[in-house]
């Protein structure tokens, strides 16, 4: 398990999808639990 605390810029976080739905649409706080090609990806999306 792991628990990681992310900053990104509004703009990038706003464009973020998740299962085709704009991440605003479900909240201003994302979690997210997996593995560490769960967390690369992520991390990837919010680069």
């Amino acid at each position: 398990r792991w628990h990681a605390a992310l900053r990104t810029d509004p703009a990038t976080f706003k464009a973020l999808l998740i299962d085709g739905i704009p991440v605003t649409e479900l909240s201003d706080r994302l979690s997210v639990e997996g593995d560490r090609t769960v967390l690369d990806r992520l991390l990837k999306a919010l680069g």
